[in-house]
């Protein structure tokens, strides 16, 4: 008996020294894990894909070995035991993960893609290489999901503090990466064939201005037809808003949800087809609107702002004007929707503003682009919600659809089910929202007899326009201006869940009428806002939610020139 004891004994102090010594030589490896995913953040943020390849190199080599110190029968059937098994297990699975995630990201960044994305590209190339990356794509995502589906499993409640520290960090690392491969490897499958890979393709690109602001940016004040084939690229046509008579008819079908909130215009005139939320609609109408022009829809429809405009030239650097000045990334806005209206009359503001645009476009088909500065700004204006694209194909707009480029509506539906969204249409003809700054916020309260939340959606708008803006011309302030010169007057909508009813809309502290309308689904409520330069004013939409189920809202909304702040919500029983 006693010998037995002795043996047990033993066995027990070399199993406690085997996992000291395993797991001392696992922590080692983890602290460099933790250095090395550093590096990989740092040198993704900065595009710099050779730092990258050596961050992730060296990080899956860390991760690869604290995942065979972990990975014995020994560690695992610590893992049982109270305590210490919890953290044992998420050690092992954390170092699994990575060892996963890298071991699938690395034949990618070693890719002709991957060094290419690290210095210049031409379109041309950057297409080829895209069609060529699915298979790695492909793989690099299916191992990113398998790691993020791997962290998902630790149960971080049972955590000590230093493990569960570092899990959540790797969580908030690896499903990002996760979630913007599956798109990656998702857009492999479609914007090849889309861009001509297969064949002559036509897209049909509207330039919205956003110094007059719509739901989806602005009006659709120029458009560019851009053919693809094979890699070859060309700017085809370009006309003017101008170009486009008004129609005594709606150009397609607008759902009656639409027409009570933005009136038959949405379809009569050309720069209104992204009044409504619904990109799809917008496209489908901007599409026959082309048809009129060419007697040829278009194969594609991509919508963009400004701001994505000058992500191209800060990919291409300086561009030289017909009128002898050189146009850069920073004077782009100013450029473009600021001096043309105040020192131009209308022919000559369009042939300006045209000149502009087609310098910009032909030099970024032309390239060479910066591709850190084109993946940075991109992906900065996709999140934003600058970018929307509709195919006629189904199977092409399968993959669109419920994805950060389908458009506003789409956006608030991909945000999850306590997703609202706020919406500013200008009501004027006026060129002022350049000067036009917007805060948002949503609160949650919970006042009701049957437990039901409410949400108070909050709009602050400010005109930053200067107090001489009332002398300005016309075309800045207004053919048609309901309120004086200088004045901005908006349309602002707030849009919540299906299913939601509606609260009592106040600005400034007092109940204003406002339209309600479920429009697609989606109760919206509106209200106008008149500023004079100089003046602020807030909205605030109340919105009743459809049982008892706690609420935790996220907020989307039109994409602005400037930065969207936020702003405090009032969400006190009243």
């Amino acid at each position: 008996m006693v010998l037995a004891c002795a043996v047990v004994a033993l066995v027990l102090v070399a199993v406690v020294a085997w996992l000291g010594v395993r797991g001392a030589l696992a922590a080692r490896e983890l602290g460099a894990l933790r250095a090395s995913a550093a590096q990989v953040q740092r040198a993704a943020a900065e595009r710099d894909m050779p730092a990258l390849r050596q961050a992730v190199t060296e990080a899956t080599a860390h991760a690869e070995a604290a995942r065979s110190l972990t990975d014995d029968p020994v560690w695992r059937a610590a893992e049982v035991l109270p305590g210490i098994g919890p953290n044992a297990a998420a050690v092992r699975l954390a170092a699994a993960s990575v060892a996963e995630l890298g071991s699938g990201a690395q034949p990618l960044l070693a890719s002709e893609l991957g060094s290419t994305l690290s210095g210049g590209l031409d379109l041309s190339t950057a297409l080829t290489l895209l069609a060529g990356a699915g298979p790695l794509l492909d793989d690099a995502s299916a191992s990113a999901g398998r790691a993020a589906a791997t962290i998902e499993t630790i149960d971080t409640d049972a955590l000590l503090g230093p493990v569960r520290d570092g899990v959540v960090q790797l969580d908030e690392t690896v499903t990002p990466v996760a979630s913007w491969l599956a798109g990656a490897a998702d857009a492999a499958q479609w914007v090849p064939g889309m861009l001509g890979a297969d064949g002559p393709r036509s897209v049909l690109v509207a330039l919205q201005n956003s110094a007059e602001l719509r739901s989806g940016g602005g009006l659709t004040g120029s458009f560019l037809l851009v053919t693809f084939d094979r890699g070859t690229v060309t700017l085809a046509d370009q006309v003017d808003s101008g170009d486009f008579p008004v129609s005594r008819e709606p150009v397609g079908e607008i759902p009656d949800t639409t027409r009570a909130l933005y009136g038959d215009v949405v379809g009569t005139y050309v720069q209104n087809a992204t009044m409504t939320a619904d990109f799809s609609l917008s496209a489908q109408l901007l599409s026959a609107w082309w048809s009129r022009h060419s007697d040829r829809a278009p194969d594609a429809v991509v919508s963009i702002d400004p701001i994505v405009l000058r992500t191209l030239l800060a990919a291409t650097g300086p561009v030289a004007l017909e009128d002898g000045t050189t146009l850069t990334a920073d004077s782009l806005i100013d450029t473009l929707l600021v001096t043309p209206y105040l020192d131009l009359s209308g022919p000559e503001q369009s042939v300006y503003q045209r000149g502009v645009t087609t310098a910009v476009v032909q030099r970024a088909l032309g390239g060479p682009l910066d591709a850190r500065a084109l993946i940075s700004g991109l992906g900065e204006a996709l999140g934003a919600g600058r970018i929307s694209i509709w195919s006629p194909d189904p199977a092409v707009q399968r993959h669109l659809d419920g994805s950060a480029v389908a458009g506003m509506r789409a956006r608030q539906l991909a945000a999850g089910e306590d997703a609202f969204a706020v919406l500013l249409n200008d009501a004027t003809t006026a060129k002022l929202d350049s000067w036009l700054r917007m805060d948002v916020g949503s609160t949650v309260s919970n006042c009701r007899g049957d437990d039901r939340d409410e949400v108070t959606v909050t709009v602050r708008l400010t005109n930053t326009a200067p107090a001489e803006a009332a002398t300005y011309p016309p075309s800045m302030t207004g053919g048609y201006n309901p309120a004086s010169p200088g004045d901005l007057v908006t349309d602002v909508a707030a849009v919540a869940p299906e299913g939601w009813f509606f609260g009592a809309v106040a600005q400034d502290g007092d109940s204003v009428p406002s339209r309600l309308v479920v429009d697609g689904g989606l109760p919206t409520s509106a209200a106008r806002v008149t500023l004079s330069p100089g003046a602020t004013s807030t909205l605030q939409f109340r919105f009743v939610a459809p049982d008892a189920d706690p609420v935790e809202p996220t907020l989307v909304h039109t994409p602005l020139l400037s930065d969207v702040g936020s702003v405090a919500s009032v969400g006190q029983c009243l």
